[in-house]
C-alpha cells in the first residue's frame, strides 16, 4: 500500500511540470493574441495585398497566375483563400486567421522543444518564439509567407524526429508531405526538405544503420511524399492552362530576381536588416548564442547537437536563399533561435540548481530570459498597447500608402460596377482587394518592369498591351516614391508610358496628396483633385 502511494506521488510530481509548462505556453499564446486582436485592423501591406487579391480570385474560381502574376509559389495563396473563406474577405478576417496560424506555430515550437530536451525547455522556446514573431522589426502584425512556411515545417520536423526513432513509414511519409507543403508556401522552404533528407540519410546510415536497400526505400518514400504537394499543384495548374506562366514567374523570373543583386549589395541589405531585427531583441539573441555553449558541458544536450545546429544552419540558409533581405525573412530562423534560447535558460538553470544555494542561483538565467522577452515588449509598448491601427502601420512601414489604399479601395468599390476593370499603376495590389474589382493587367507589381533584368522589356510590352486592350474604367497612378523601384539602375520607360496613357481619354477625379503645411499628413480630395501638395495617388476615370 505504501509503495502504491509512493508511486502515485511520484507520478503526480512528474506531471506537474508538464501542466505548468502548458500553462506558460497558453499564457504566451493569449498574450500575443491580445496584441494581434488589438491591431487586427492594421491596413494590409503590399505582400498581404497580393496574397489576399490572389486568394480572392481563387475563391471566384480563377486559378493563380491566370489573372494576376508574381513569383510567389501558390501555397500561400491557398492558405489565404482558406483563411478568407472562414473569416471573411476583410483586413480583420486575414489577420484573425493569421492569429490562429501563429498560435499553432507557438504550440509546435513547444512540442518540438519538449521532444528534444524536455517540457520546461519547450515552454521557454515557445515564449521566445511568440515574442520574436510579434516584433515590428519583422512586421509582426502582417501575415507574410514566411510564417506559413514555418507552420508546415515545424510539424514536419517533429514527425521526422518521431520517424527516425520509431522507423514507422507513415510518420516518415507525413513528414515529407508537411515539409513539401512548407516549400509550396515559399521557395526557401525547400531548405527544410533538404534538412529532412540530410537527417534521414545520417540516421539510417550512421546512427541506427539499416541495410542499403532499406535506407534507399525510406529515402525514396520521403522524397516522393515531399514532392507530392508540388506535383499535385503542377498538375492542377497544367489542367487550368496556366502552367507555363506559373513556371516562368516562380522559377525563370524568380531566379533572375535573386541574381540581380550583387554580393556587396546583398551584404549591405543583410547588415541593415540584422540591425533592425537584432537590436530591439539583443538580449534574446545573446541567450540563443549562449544556448550553443550548453553542448560543451551538457552530455545529454550533446546528443542533440547535430540536430539543433544543423536546424539553425538550414534555417539561416533559408533566410539568405534569395540574396535579398527584408525583416520578415528572419521568421524562418526564429524557431531554431527560440530552441537555442530555451535550451540556454533551461540548461543553465538546471546546472546552477545543482550547486550550493542552487535555488537562488537558478533564478539568474530565468531572470535574464524574462528580461530578454519582456524588454522588447516594454520598448514597443506604444505600438502594442496604445497606437491606432494607422499609427501602427506608419510605425512599421513609414509612408508607404497602406492606410491610403483602404480609402482608395472603398471609394472605387462604391463608385464602380462589379464588371469594371481597374489598372493600379504602381505596386499596391491591396487596392484591388479592397475594391473587389479585377485588375486590367496581371502585373499587380511594377517592380519587375523597371528592373534592369532580361525579361523587363517583354514584361513592359505585355503589361501595356493588357491595359490598352482592357481600356479600364479607372486608373490608379501611384507616385514613384511610393510604389515603384527607385534605384540608379532602373528603367523609366513604363513610367513615361503611364503619364502619356493617362492623357488619352481619362480625367482626374480624385487625389491623395501631402499636406503642404504638414508633411506627416495626407489630404484626400475626392471631389476636387487639385491641390498644392505633392501627389501621392491620382485616380482617373475613363471619359465616355
Amino acid at each position: 500500500m505504501g509503495k502504491s502511494r509512493k508511486n502515485s506521488a511520484s507520478k503526480e510530481v512528474k506531471s506537474r511540470p508538464a501542466v505548468w509548462t502548458w500553462l506558460v505556453v497558453f499564457a504566451a499564446v493569449v498574450f500575443v493574441a491580445a496584441i494581434r486582436i488589438r491591431l487586427l485592423q492594421v491596413p494590409l501591406e503590399r505582400d498581404e495585398g497580393e496574397f489576399a487579391y490572389m486568394a480572392q480570385l481563387m475563391l471566384q474560381g480563377h486559378p493563380p497566375y491566370s489573372l494576376a502574376y508574381n513569383m510567389k509559389l501558390p501555397g500561400v495563396y491557398a492558405a489565404y483563400a482558406l483563411i478568407m473563406a472562414v473569416f471573411g474577405q476583410t483586413i480583420g478576417g486575414v489577420h484573425l486567421g493569421f492569429l490562429f496560424f501563429n498560435a499553432s506555430a507557438i504550440v509546435m515550437v513547444f512540442l518540438l522543444g519538449r521532444r528534444l530536451f524536455g517540457p520546461s525547455f519547450g515552454a521557454a522556446a515557445a515564449v521566445a518564439y511568440a515574442i520574436l514573431t510579434v516584433q515590428p522589426g519583422v512586421f509582426g502584425t502582417s501575415a507574410h509567407a514566411t510564417h506559413f512556411v514555418v507552420i508546415f515545417a515545424l510539424p514536419g520536423i517533429l514527425l521526422l524526429l518521431r520517424a527516425l526513432e520509431s522507423r514507422k513509414l507513415p510518420e516518415l511519409i507525413g513528414s515529407g508531405l508537411l515539409l513539401g507543403t512548407a516549400f509550396l508556401m515559399k521557395q526557401p522552404g525547400v531548405l527544410f526538405v533538404v534538412f529532412g533528407i540530410v537527417h534521414l540519410v545520417w540516421s539510417d546510415r550512421k546512427v541506427n544503420p539499416l541495410s542499403l536497400p532499406q535506407s534507399l526505400r525510406r529515402l525514396g518514400l520521403f522524397l516522393l511524399s515531399a514532392a507530392l504537394p508540388y506535383g499535385i499543384t503542377c498538375l492542377w495548374l497544367w489542367k487550368a492552362g496556366v502552367f507555363s506562366r506559373f513556371w516562368f514567374w516562380t522559377f525563370d523570373y524568380a531566379r533572375v530576381y535573386g541574381s540581380a543583386t550583387s554580393f556587396s549589395e546583398s551584404l549591405g541589405e543583410l547588415s541593415v536588416q540584422l540591425r533592425v531585427v537584432i537590436l530591439p531583441m539583443v538580449i534574446l539573441w545573446i541567450c540563443a548564442l549562449a544556448g550553443l555553449t550548453v553542448f560543451a558541458w551538457d552530455k545529454e544536450a550533446r546528443k542533440r547537437l547535430w540536430f539543433v545546429v544543423s536546424f539553425l544552419i538550414f534555417s539561416a540558409a533559408a533566410v539568405c536563399a534569395g540574396s535579398r533581405f527584408s525583416g520578415h525573412y528572419f521568421v524562418l530562423v526564429f524557431p531554431a533561435l527560440a530552441l537555442l534560447a530555451g535550451l540556454s535558460v533551461s540548461a543553465y538553470a538546471k546546472m546552477l540548481s545543482c550547486k550550493r544555494s542552487g535555488h537562488l542561483l537558478r533564478l539568474i538565467p530565468v531572470a535574464v530570459f524574462l528580461l530578454s522577452v519582456c524588454l522588447p515588449v516594454y520598448q514597443q509598448r506604444d505600438l502594442f498597447f496604445s497606437m491606432s491601427n494607422e499609427e501602427a502601420s506608419r510605425a512599421m512601414y513609414g509612408w508607404n500608402p497602406f492606410p491610403e489604399a483602404v480609402e482608395i479601395g472603398k471609394v472605387l468599390r462604391e463608385h464602380s460596377r462589379p464588371e469594371d476593370r481597374i489598372a493600379v499603376l504602381g505596386s499596391e495590389p491591396e487596392i484591388l482587394f479592397y475594391a473587389r474589382r479585377r485588375s486590367a493587367t496581371g502585373y499587380i507589381y511594377m517592380y519587375a518592369l523597371t528592373e534592369m533584368q532580361p525579361y523587363a522589356a517583354r514584361m513592359r510590352k505585355e503589361m501595356i498591351d493588357e491595359v490598352t486592350r482592357a481600356r479600364p474604367e479607372y486608373l490608379v497612378i501611384m507616385a514613384p516614391s511610393c510604389s515603384w523601384v527607385s534605384t540608379r539602375r532602373q528603367n523609366n520607360e513604363v513610367m513615361e508610358w503611364v503619364q502619356q496613357y493617362a492623357k488619352s481619354g481619362y480625367r482626374p477625379i480624385a487625389r491623395v496628396w501631402e499636406d503642404p503645411s504638414n508633411p506627416d499628413a495626407r489630404i484626400y480630395s475626392w471631389d476636387n483633385p487639385a491641390g498644392e501638395g505633392k501627389p501621392v495617388v491620382d485616380i482617373l476615370q475613363k471619359v465616355e
